[in-house]
């Protein structure tokens, strides 16, 4: 993996479909980089950045398309976010994972976690924050309560969690403490700082130029392609689950 740049923090947003990933990128960035509105649909259909400078630093943030499992949209949800971990170089200091704080956590919403983490691996929540969006603070500990799993979660993260209300004052908030946690992400990953993916070294075989990197990003390397569609496998199922091998 490439070394980190000190000077620069990467930051990859992702959750379901509605759970406020765009809001929380814009309240990163301090701008409306992001298209926002309320919808059942997919606002963000296609993977999005932005740059914004804090303290000094550079901030790249990506916003990502949701997903709400492996069925219809969201099997290309999943491959575009494979893409983005896998082509693009160096990887991602951080990894926010957004969760609707308004919305109840049902079933389907656990199994789309689970996807994720099977995924990307456990190692994942070495880089993990978990953002509650639209809600305050204090209520935290009342989602928490009501998912045995999202806590879980949330212990194997080393209880990074915060949350994002809708107004200026709260996202400013959010921001400042955003920028914290992550310092203590980078602090703890110092021998290993970007997020690893565990088909990292067979992509990298295929992936060994700028040009096939950017190809591969937008989904125009057949091989790269043929490679996803060979780990990504979806079980036609009910329960339709991500099996990577």
């Amino acid at each position: 993996m490439a070394e980190t740049n000190h000077t620069e923090r990467r930051i990859i947003i992702i959750g379901k479909v509605g759970a406020g990933k765009s809001t929380i990128g814009n309240a990163i960035l301090s701008k409306e980089s992001f298209k926002t509105k309320l919808s059942f649909a997919p606002v963000t259909n296609k993977w999005e950045y932005d740059i914004c400078k804090i303290k000094d630093r550079e901030y790249f943030v990506v916003d990502t398309p949701g997903v709400n499992g492996l069925k219809n949209h969201s099997t290309d949800a999943f491959k575009q976010l494979n893409r983005i971990l896998l082509a693009m170089n160096p990887g991602f200091h951080g990894i926010v994972l957004t969760i609707n704080g308004s919305q109840t956590i049902d079933e389907t919403d656990l199994t789309m976690y689970n996807d994720l983490i099977d995924m990307l691996g456990e190692h994942v929540c070495d880089y993990l924050i978990i953002v509650f969006a639209g809600v305050e603070p204090d209520s935290i500990n009342g989602l928490l309560k009501s998912s045995h799993e999202i806590n879980e979660l949330c212990t194997k993260s080393n209880n990074r969690v915060l949350s994002c209300g809708v107004s200026t004052v709260q996202q400013i908030r959010f921001k400042d403490e955003f920028v914290l946690r992550l310092e203590t992400i980078v602090k703890k990953n110092i021998a290993n700082p970007f997020y690893y993916h565990k088909l990292y070294d067979e992509a990298t075989k295929i992936l060994s130029s700028d040009e096939e990197r950017k190809n591969a990003i937008d989904g125009k390397s057949e091989h790269f392609e043929a490679f996803l569609n060979q780990k990504l496998i979806v079980k036609p199922s009910s329960d339709t689950k991500c099996v990577i091998g």
